[in-house]
Formats: structure tokens, sequence, C-alpha cells
């Protein structure tokens, strides 16, 4: 369960726990990005915090149709009560982000408005 935030405009965003290998846990709070369509994107630092495991660079879409190739690690998150693998993208100066990937099966719900509701819970 998360919050929309005021920032500039309305961002939802949900807490998210996130381990390394060696299941050391950081809890951050990510932007849920519905035109991103991968796993979970984290800024380069948390990365190395983690000591995530690298996959090598894999080819991204981006909004404007062009693509580019991206650093991606492998991760555990507690999501939805479980502990779920996910395939981080590095994105040096950008917020965690929470893309489709992650939200397949599963019902996202948002009150898109200052300090509204967003959860997610699994599909029924």
């Amino acid at each position: 369960m998360g919050r929309v935030a005021p920032v500039n405009i309305l961002e939802p965003r949900i807490s998210l726990e996130v381990a390394g290998p060696a299941r050391q846990v950081i809890t951050l709070e990510a932007t849920i990005d519905t035109g991103f369509s991968g796993w979970l994107t984290l800024p380069e630092t948390l990365i190395e915090d983690l000591n995530l495991t690298s996959y090598g660079p894999r080819p991204n879409r981006l909004a404007n149709d062009s693509v580019v190739l991206i650093q991606t690690y492998s991760a555990l998150v507690q999501w939805c009560g479980q502990l779920r693998p996910v395939i981080v993208s590095n994105a040096s100066n950008v917020r965690p982000l929470i893309g489709t990937a992650l939200l397949e099966n599963f019902r996202l719900t948002i009150d898109m408005w200052e300090d509204g509701a967003v959860t997610v819970t699994p599909r029924s």
C-alpha cells in the first residue's frame, strides 16, 4: 500500500523492500510507472549498496521509440507478502521506478489525488 505524492505532478508511490544476493535489504519509496515495461529501476548508488549481480546490458525501448542498452542486475523484492526475483535496470539519475512487469497479474488501484491510496493486490 502506498500514497500519491504531491511533487510537481501527482505520483503514485509505494514502499518497497529490495534485497541483494547476501539478503541485505533496503526499504525505499518507488514510483509506479505504467509506461515502463520492465520490472524495476534503481539508481547506481543503490545497486552498489546492495551489491547486485550483473546480467549485463540489455536493449530497452524508450518512450520516443529509440532503443538503448541499459545495464541490468538481479535482485529480490518483497512483493505482496512473497520474496520475488526481479530484473533491475540501472537508471543513474532517476528515482526508483516500478514497471508493468512487476505489476503483471496484480490489480493496481490508484486514488489519483494528493495523499490518495495506492494498492497492489494479487489477481483474484
